[in-house]
This record gives structure tokens, sequence and C-alpha cells, in this order.
């Protein structure tokens, strides 16, 4: 998949972008939400973030990350979908195993995300999965997401994550060992790219141990 196709796949999830990102598209480089950029960075190759390191990783790319065995294995986790996200850090935490992990989007009636995140320690894939469990369970009782990520610390408000987990539908989590699976749909009127960017934003938060 080449970015023009990604961003038309992305737009059918989320009507509401202009179709002038199909025309950014076709230059390389196009902002989804302010300070979000995807741009291609090689053949089949994209990147998503921060605009800032996007530009960094477009400028400077040496050779394809598709061709590192850490990526190939974030890529298995990611499982298959229209189109799939990769994490990955190879250095980790100090002293410790490389962040890998990976999210899968399928767009037919209901748009799905599923993947798989694979942390350093087993404690840390818990502490993330309680986490998830903690702010559901709120949401589900209709309060506010105002639990704290794994980290302890994040840039993001308690709406930032209402709007990100609150738009799950039947999300499920399943932790082994060190591995956290996870499967949810959005609903049908669910805002996709906004709610992309505002995961962009708060993913950070969760992979930190």
């Amino acid at each position: 998949a080449d970015l023009p196709g990604i961003v038309a796949c992305i737009r059918r999830a989320s009507p509401d972008l202009p179709e002038s990102v199909l025309t950014d598209a076709a230059g390389g480089w196009v902002e989804l939400a302010p300070h979000i950029a995807l741009a291609s960075v090689g053949p089949r190759t994209v990147a998503l973030g921060s605009d800032v390191l996007v530009h960094q990783a477009r400028a400077g790319a040496v050779r394809p990350v598709a061709d590192s065995p850490l990526f190939q294995r974030a890529r298995t986790l990611a499982g298959p979908g229209t189109a799939y996200v990769v994490l990955l850090d190879p250095s980790g935490p100090p002293g410790g195993l490389p962040r890998l992990g990976g999210a899968a989007l399928r767009i037919g009636p209901q748009v799905a995300v599923s993947g798989a995140l694979v942390f350093d320690r087993i404690a840390a894939a818990g502490r993330a999965a309680a986490w998830f469990s903690q702010i559901l369970d709120a949401l589900d009782a209709g309060h506010s997401a105002t639990a704290e990520p794994p980290s302890g610390e994040s840039s993001a408000t308690p709406s930032d994550l209402d709007r990100v987990i609150g738009a799950l539908v039947d999300a499920s989590l399943v932790l082994r060992g060190p591995t956290l699976s996870f499967d949810a749909r959005l609903p049908v009127d669910a805002d996709f790219a906004g709610l992309l960017a505002e995961a962009l934003r708060l993913l950070p938060s969760l992979a930190e141990p």
C-alpha cells in the first residue's frame, strides 16, 4: 500500500476529511490533524505521528525500516487488516527488551482495530491492561476517564481519553505473559481521523514501563 491508498482508506472511515488530502497524499505528505502527519518515507513505507519526527524520518531514512527483523516481528503482531501500524522501539527501557507492537485496521460495516503490544516485563503489560480496564469501567459507569496511564505521566487530558477509549465498542483485552492483545470496534458515526490523532498522542504514555 502506498500513501495515496492508505489515505483513501482513512478517508472512507472518516468522510469528514477534505478531499484535498488525496491530492496532498500524491505529493507524499498529509496532515491528518494539527501537528500529526502521515508521509511516505520509502517504497510501500510511511511514517505516522508528530510532524517534526515524520519530517526527520522522511529526510533521514538510510534503509527501508521494513528490512528490520524487529519490524517484521512487530508487523506479525498487528495481524491481518486493510492497513496496519507498527510500534517499534529497538532500544527499549534501560536494561530491558525492545518494545514491539502493532495494530491492524479493518473496514467493513464498522471500523475495527486489533493487534498486540509486547512489553519488556509481564508487570508492565499487566499495568497497561489494568489501566485500560479501569478506564473502560469508569466510562461504562458514565464517569469521565480520569485514571492515570501506566507511566503515571501524560500530557493527555481526561477528555482526550474519553474520546479515544469511549468510542470503543465491545473492546476485549487478553494478557498472556508480557503480551497484551486487544480487539475493538468503533461506532459507525465515529470520527476516525480525530480518534487516530488522539490515540497517537496517547500511545507514548501507554508504552512506558
